[in-house]
């Protein structure tokens, strides 16, 4: 035990050291999640990237941004009268579901902000952050080269255990998972359904842009974007049509309204059964 805490303020020396030296950085984390408990084998994965210094993150899908600058790419090499082979022009377009959300969190603030694309535009909805009742463990492993310390959690109706790292001085971690002295490197649920693993890390002495929200947006509460979400899902095609045509969907601030057209359409039937937020405990 003394020796574990003779390790964990050497490192946390070392932390006080290294922020003088590193103002951000990127880690890349490959996510896999079962999201339909009926086929288990069928695991959804993305590569996830997170953009952190010691006083906010951002989250975010970097399969989605690592596709986005292909094809941005691959049209200014048309656009300027060049040439892409048929099998780069497939690779550009080709579409793979994504997390449509970005999250970004204000350590210092003790809020986060998450922006989801809707229909012509982005909205932003910003929260209070959660704050995680963290069990700090004796236990340590490296991970990548990394000495590691395990804590436990209770998070949105699951058991995570976590393997973060003092000697890299943020908050940080993926998806909501943050609030340790360090950033996070793995976490699993006790399940066996969500995982979190680092495949790459990077520092910069600059602050990164991607690191803050964006500005041209729409700011709506959380119940007006759940007012939204309720719509679109009790009446797609209408709420779709009447979005585009701008008739029946009400952008002030102070409301949003949702007038369905149908109340008798089906409503679509969802292939999750078991989302990563099972509650909010």
């Amino acid at each position: 035990m003394k020796l574990i805490l003779s390790i964990f303020f050497f490192l946390l020396f070392l932390n006080n050291s290294n922020a003088q030296m590193i103002q951000s950085g990127r880690a890349i984390y490959s996510f896999s999640h079962i999201k339909d408990t009926l086929s288990p084998a069928n695991r959804y994965t993305e590569e996830m990237a997170l953009f952190f210094n010691m006083k906010q993150s951002s989250y975010f899908s970097y399969t989605k941004f690592y596709g986005d600058s292909i094809l941005q790419t691959r049209f200014k090499i048309v656009e300027t009268g060049g040439k892409i082979s048929e099998e780069e022009f497939k690779e550009a377009v080709k579409f793979k579901m994504t997390t449509p959300e970005n999250l970004y969190f204000n350590f210092e603030e003790g809020k986060f902000v998450f922006t989801h694309p809707w229909i012509g535009e982005t909205l932003a909805i910003e929260n209070k952050a959660d704050i995680i009742k963290w069990q700090l463990q004796d236990s340590t492993k490296t991970i990548e080269g990394l000495i590691c310390f395990k804590a436990l959690c209770r998070f949105k109706g699951r058991n995570y255990e976590v393997w973060y790292c003092p000697e890299i001085p943020t908050k940080a971690g993926p998806w909501k998972l943050n609030g340790l002295p360090g950033l996070i490197i793995q976490a699993n649920d006790q399940s066996g359904s969500i995982s979190f693993n680092l495949k790459s890390l990077n520092y910069s002495k600059e602050i990164l842009s991607l690191i803050n929200p964006p500005t041209l947006v729409r700011q709506v509460s959380q119940e007006q974007f759940n007012k939204l979400k309720m719509g679109l899902l009790q009446n797609p095609q209408a709420y779709i049509n009447a979005a585009v045509s701008g008739s029946s969907v009400s952008n002030s601030n102070d409301k949003v309204e949702v007038r369905k057209t149908d109340a008798s359409a089906p409503k679509p039937k969802s292939r999750v059964n078991n989302p990563i937020e099972l509650n909010n405990d």
